[in-house]
């Protein structure tokens, strides 16, 4: 696999699902001085480079090292994650100490795991919980190919599933190439070509469905595609999709219900409490429906509005960020210490270790719907989203916010009640 294979095969690819990029903007090279501690296969770093990993693919990874929530300098040792704003956010449960200093990190996953380059052997691992993971467990290294040769054809299996669907026939390619990345069933390529799996089955039921009524609204948006009457229900907002993995073990645990004669229903006697820092593999993701509410007499969205869209596609980590510290803030005004101690003991401790952490706090909400709404501020539209908490099972969870500022945060009644103001 040369450089200019790669490059070319993969923008192909791309080119023919319409993301028509050049070079420059699909990948990111590094630096030939990023390899100056250590040897790597000529193969490798040629591939490294002088074309470099792409910055978003088929897998949901994502290898921009540049970005801004990313570590400053290419090829960062994962134990120096600790020292850089990833201490504050997704990827501060990431392993530290000397150990670790061999591990360089190349990107990361949509599950936030670092995906790392191992400068002793060459192989490229992924450090991701252990199922059922307490919040201070270690993460596990996961292998994810063999050398960056393979990872490259890996992507370009991937890339391919997309084209034809067969996820069997992209696992055979894998393992024709470099057989221990699927060896395990839970290993990261298997768990992404599961999760296209998924996606594609959902993309060929939604085809088979009738075709819209011919009085239906219809508008095409580059991210979210055909919306029809102005609802649409999107898996492309992968991260407020993934938010909400312990909400249901957080909310049975400080709701629970009984059968007739007092025998525990929810949750199953004997379950320990023990939220996670990430979600465990069992998890699923959820579409998010989103509705767009035109402004009175309009016949497509107002400009405010698909600056919103392209906003909240953009930038859709910082805005979750931003709620994150907004929920964060209303929880302190509240008084929820007394009532979880009661409910929980001694493991109420577990429950404000999440809280403490903003990356976290948002593993208690379930995002159901999003609302882009005709009011502004500023230039750009308000939007509102809404879902299911684990501290309220009764009222849910809301907020309101503008580009990636929050202003206003509550029930969830709040979500989707938006006023001109």
């Amino acid at each position: 696999m040369t450089p200019e294979t790669f490059c070319e095969h993969f923008l192909k690819f791309q080119r023919r699902r319409g993301n028509v990029r050049s070079a420059h903007n699909t990948f990111r090279p590094l630096p030939e001085d990023a390899f100056a501690e250590f040897s790597l296969e000529t193969a490798d770093r040629r591939l490294l480079t002088e074309v470099g990993l792409p910055v978003g693919t088929a897998g949901m990874w994502t290898f921009d090292w540049s970005s801004d929530w990313k570590p400053a300098r290419p090829l960062l040792p994962l134990d120096d994650l600790k020292r850089t704003r990833l201490a504050r956010n997704e990827l501060a449960g990431a392993p530290v100490g000397p150990r670790y200093r061999r591990y360089r990190v190349l990107g990361t996953n949509d599950d936030y795991e670092p995906l790392c380059l191992d400068t002793k052997t060459g192989r490229i691992v992924a450090f991701g919980p252990p199922e059922d993971a307490a919040p201070s467990s270690e993460p596990e290294e996961q292998l994810v190919n063999s050398t960056v040769r393979s990872l490259c054809r890996s992507i370009l299996a991937v890339e391919a599933l997309l084209e034809h669907g067969d996820a069997g026939r992209c696992r055979e390619t894998i393992r024709a190439d470099d057989p221990a990345a699927v060896e395990d069933g839970r290993s990261p390529w298997n768990r992404v070509i599961r999760w296209l799996e998924r996606a594609s089955a959902g993309a060929t039921l939604t085809s088979a469905e009738p075709e819209p009524h011919p009085d239906s609204a219809l508008w095409e948006h580059a991210k979210l595609g055909q919306v029809v009457d102005w609802t649409v229900e999107t898996d492309r907002l992968r991260r407020f999709s993934r938010c909400g993995w312990n909400k249901r073990h957080v909310g049975e645990h400080l709701h629970p219900t009984f059968a007739d004669g007092g025998r525990p229903l929810r949750p199953p006697a004997g379950e320990r409490f023990r939220p996670t820092r990430r979600p465990r593999r069992s998890f699923e993701p959820q579409p998010i429906e989103l509705e767009i509410q035109l402004p009175e007499g309009a016949s497509e969205p107002s400009p405010a509005q698909t600056a919103a869209l392209d906003t909240l596609f953009r930038q859709e980590m910082a805005i979750l960020e931003a709620i994150g510290r907004s929920f964060q803030l209303d929880l302190r005004r509240g008084n929820l210490r007394d009532g979880a101690e009661r409910q929980l003991g001694a493991d109420a401790d577990s429950l404000f270790a999440l809280l403490d952490d903003p990356a976290l706090v948002l593993s208690l909400v379930r995002f159901k719907k999003i609302l882009v709404s005709p009011h502004t501020r500023g230039e750009i539209a308000v939007i509102g989203a809404d879902g299911d908490c684990a501290l309220d099972d009764e009222h849910g969870f809301g907020v309101q916010f503008a580009g990636n500022h929050v202003f206003e945060i509550g029930h969830a009644t709040v979500g989707w009640s938006i006023y001109e103001r």
